[in-house]
């Protein structure tokens, strides 16, 4: 059984995923099987990916969306661990090897989230700038305790197995339906615990580009909508007395959303998302400003083999 499985979905991303195939290949840690499912491409993206022969596990389905990729993908996985990994982003050298430390060092955590490095093609990754033999991270009871900020993103995240498998991995959503899966499925393991955060190295590059979904408007609104809806529902774990922490954490995605749907001139949607999220964005606010006053819990560093 390898230490990682690494689950990449792909939909048309010729241009893109050789690159975060490269990525993963060129891991100081080797410890690891690399699965790939072709979510019905229709361009050069399987040809690509057919290159790379016995190195990488290739799946092929129709076209139904990342989140059912990603399924299919832990379906046929036998780490101990899945890391996933957006065909867009890369993997930096060391992520394996800083996940493995963090394993083995904190009596193996159920999640492990890290930050990003952001790059675009005119400002591309000065990987050697950016090594760090120290790590630095801060462990929770869960996530729902963190106290610090987090840009989410599928590719942070890394769940042991049967975490992923105890929450039915993510949701069977559509290509048309699975936007804020990342925030959905984190709400979803967040009693899971303990849970762990890289502060530094950066582990993952996310690529910015012009068809990142964050730039589409309409499916942030829809996105955001969804969580919120769900959470109202009651389809995330922890119960009344962890309500308050579940809205601070939907509170910033939805302000974010509602701000940038008034900035780029979609005033209806703005004021759907202040409207049904109120209260989550005042939580949010309200967790801000009380951890400000407060003491964070401070980072352990780990020295690096």
């Amino acid at each position: 059984m390898p230490r990682f499985s690494v689950i990449i979905p792909v939909y048309n991303r010729g241009q893109f995923v050789k690159k975060a195939i490269d990525s993963i290949l060129a891991q100081t840690n080797s410890d690891f099987e690399l699965i790939i499912v072709d979510d019905g491409s229709t361009d050069d993206t399987v040809d690509v990916i057919k290159s790379y022969g016995e190195k990488v596990k290739l799946i092929r389905q129709p076209n139904q969306g990342p989140e059912v990729a990603r399924n299919t993908g832990a379906a046929i996985a036998k780490g101990e661990y899945f890391a996933f990994l957006d065909s867009d982003d890369l993997m930096l050298p060391w992520a394996l090897e800083t996940y493995e430390r963090v394993i083995t060092s904190q009596d193996h955590p159920a999640i492990i989230l890290s930050n990003l490095k952001f790059f675009d093609e005119s400002h591309p990754i000065d990987i050697e700038g950016l090594k760090d033999n120290k790590i630095k991270i801060v462990k929770y009871e869960n996530f729902l305790s963190k106290d610090r900020t987090l840009r989410t993103s599928v590719s942070i995240i890394v769940v042991n197995r049967v975490v992923f498998n105890d929450v039915h991995g993510f949701r069977n959503s559509s290509p048309t339906t699975y936007y804020y899966d990342d925030l959905d499925f984190i709400l979803r393991v967040g009693m899971a615990r303990p849970a762990v955060l890289i502060l530094s190295p950066a582990v993952i590059a996310y690529r910015v580009h012009q068809s990142n979904i964050i730039h589409n408007i309409e499916f942030n609104y829809r996105g955001i909508k969804s969580i919120i809806q769900a959470e109202k529902k009651g389809s995330y774990p922890g119960g009344p007395s962890l309500r308050f922490k579940r809205y601070a954490f939907i509170g910033g995605p939805a302000y974010f959303s509602c701000k940038k749907a008034l900035s780029h001139g979609y005033p209806l949607f703005s004021i759907r998302i202040l409207i049904a999220g109120f209260f989550m964005i005042l939580a949010g606010v309200i967790r801000q400003v009380s951890l400000r006053m407060h003491d964070r819990i401070q980072p352990v560093t780990l020295n690096s083999n």
